[in-house]
């Protein structure tokens, strides 16, 4: 069974009924899912769902997947506040409020600038997936497969595994 198969069929149980799921296991087409769902890392669900439905070991569904845009986070800033790349060597590039982002082998860490407090000088600096550094990709033709951090994917996919296994 290839890669493509194995999607089709998890949709297919999905909308059969024969599997639910809900919050973070949610897996849908991008045409089906709501406006006001966050479609951010697409690809960890449905790696969690092919391990524990049986088809895959999660790892081997991330590394094969191929759609781009399941690799994807979003992060979404009010207006008030500012959203900066924060790279190593001290540059800050702004970014869009809404943005498209993946984390990646190089690049830097998101940082939410937000105003001051009602008493406050200083905006409040706030970092967003710290952990990982990150590359936006605000256009599609900016996603680079090869600074893909596919470690970041695992890792989360075996968060959603094992609240399976171990409640």
């Amino acid at each position: 069974m290839n890669h493509t198969e194995k999607i089709q069929i998890i949709r297919a149980l999905i909308k059969s009924g024969k599997v639910k799921t809900k919050g973070r296991y949610e897996v849908m087409p991008h045409n089906e899912i709501g406006w006001h769902k966050n479609m951010s890392a697409m690809v960890v669900p449905m790696a969690a769902l092919a391990e524990i439905l049986g088809f895959c070991e999660s790892k081997e569904f991330i590394y094969n997947h191929k759609n781009s845009y399941d690799f994807c986070i979003r992060s979404k800033v009010p207006r008030s506040s500012k959203l900066y790349l924060c790279y190593e060597d001290g540059r800050e590039d702004q970014q869009q409020n809404i943005c498209r982002y993946y984390p990646a082998s190089e690049g830097g860490k998101l940082v939410k600038l937000m105003p001051p407090l009602d008493n406050g000088e200083e905006w409040r600096r706030l970092g967003i997936d710290t952990e990982y550094s990150v590359l936006t990709c605000n256009n599609m033709q900016d996603f680079d497969w090869s600074k893909l951090n596919y470690d970041y994917y695992i890792t989360e996919a075996q968060k959603l595994i094992d609240g399976v296994k171990n409640p």
